[in-house]
């Protein structure tokens, strides 16, 4: 749902940024390079979810940053014990959704071997 608007289950939704950074409702001359636009004043008085790349301000982006480290420090010491081993390989295209990111139908199956 945005505003008022139902979207039917099922349909896609594009999130135009570029678009959307360039809203004259959001900022003054929204083309302008302002660095006073990220200033604490101005950041107090906007949304936090306004500007996309901070994703409610710098410092739970920093936060996201520290959490990506950790997962990759926690998944590296998961690789060294195991081996992940491809259950079925396949190359074919109408196996394949043109999502945002590409995704196979049937997902992908993968075996856990402890290493030896």
């Amino acid at each position: 749902m945005y505003g008022d608007h139902m979207f039917p289950r099922g349909a896609n939704v594009i999130v135009g940024t570029m678009v959307m950074l360039r809203g004259s409702e959001l900022y003054l001359e929204p083309l302008q390079f302002d660095p006073e636009r990220f200033s604490p004043n101005n950041l107090q008085q906007r949304h936090p979810y306004t500007y996309l790349p901070f994703s409610a301000g710098p410092s739970n982006y920093m936060g996201q940053k520290f959490a990506m480290l950790e997962l990759k420090v926690c998944l590296s010491r998961v690789l060294r014990s195991y081996r992940l081993v491809a259950g079925s390989t396949t190359n074919c295209l109408d196996e394949l959704l043109p999502e945002f990111v590409l995704k196979n139908r049937k997902g992908i199956n993968v075996r856990i071997e402890a290493r030896r």
